[in-house]
């Protein structure tokens, strides 16, 4: 799962390159505001300066080639879906490739993958900073690949009863989900309160690749993942690597089908249960199995590390 997750991840990451010919919007703001407006060329949103795409009331977009939020060193871009059916329709997103990207979807909005293979990348370039926010009940976010922190910095939250969903028709091993995919890069994923939900099928998940990844399950939120050969997740993929995953407050959990999920694959990974957070099955770690096993029936809190505590000895 090692290899083939960062190769994947790469080919993904380049498949966004961006054409020649495209829908620019610097300096100003595009409303699709209760009406259908298709883009058959690529939208940048912020090339060089400050652009802004907002669909509300309804609305709907309709793209037949990638999106891009906030494209060069320097640009600011951000993309609003707001209200009751409002849709989005993408074939593959960058928010911050190397400049400030913002994508929103609020109040009952939606953002929907075309295709198996289309994947949302945040914090593309070393100087990208990408932020995604789906919230409000109602309002969802479908697709079927995801890298938070490609090379940059990125950030994904589900609040107030949002959600966030990875569920491919078919084992596809070709539409992972990655965190902190290259050294440096730095990428979080946050579910926060109840009715807020997270639900991966079907989709490799590795947080901390070669940079620094966290998952965050909080306050009564839920993450539902597995149900597919290919649904392993790894916390520290390779030896640079740094993965978390915290499941914390009353409520929280996290529900996995019978797949790995390695704390410390090859690098350094945490996971965290307290305050009421639970998980099923405990995940394994490849230097702490006793541990976990142990730590599971006792009262404390669930912490697995790798390498293993100085002077730990399991039991």
């Amino acid at each position: 799962m090692r290899l083939h997750l960062r190769i994947l991840a790469v080919s993904l990451h380049l498949a966004l390159a961006a054409p020649v010919l495209a829908t620019t919007i610097d300096g100003g703001v595009v409303v699709v505001d209760g009406t259908t407006r298709a883009f058959p060329d690529p939208i940048i949103v912020g090339a060089t300066t400050t652009g802004a795409l907002e669909v509300l009331n309804g609305g709907r977009v309709l793209t037949d080639n990638e999106t891009t939020v906030g494209r060069d060193t320097g640009s600011t871009g951000r993309v609003l879906v707001d209200g009751s059916g409002s849709r989005f329709f993408d074939e593959g997103v960058t928010v911050g490739d190397a400049g400030i990207g913002r994508f929103e979807v609020r109040n009952g909005g939606g953002v929907i993958a075309q295709h198996d293979s289309d994947v949302v990348v945040l914090g593309a370039e070393a100087t990208g900073d990408g932020y995604g926010i789906v919230t409000d009940p109602g309002s969802l976010w479908s697709q079927r690949a995801l890298v938070i922190g490609g090379a940059g910095t990125g950030l994904f939250e589900v609040l107030n009863g949002g959600s966030l969903s990875h569920e491919l028709a078919g084992i596809d091993e070709s539409a992972p989900i990655q965190l902190g995919l290259l050294p440096g890069a730095s990428g979080r994923l946050r579910v926060v309160g109840a009715g807020s939900s997270w639900v991966e099928r079907g989709s490799a998940t590795g947080i901390g690749v070669e940079g620094s990844g966290a998952i965050e399950i909080l306050d009564g939120a839920t993450a539902t993942s597995g149900a597919s050969r290919s649904g392993d997740m790894a916390l520290g993929v390779a030896p640079t690597g740094v993965g978390e995953l915290w499941i914390t407050g009353s409520g929280s959990s996290f529900q996995r089908d019978a797949h790995d999920v390695s704390v410390g694959e090859r690098g350094t990974g945490l996971l965290v249960l307290r305050e009421g957070g639970t998980s099923s099955p405990v995940p394994r770690s490849p230097t702490l199995t006793a541990w976990a096993s142990r730590w599971k029936e006792g009262p404390d809190p669930v912490i697995q590390s790798s390498p293993a505590p100085v002077g730990a000895t399991p039991g």
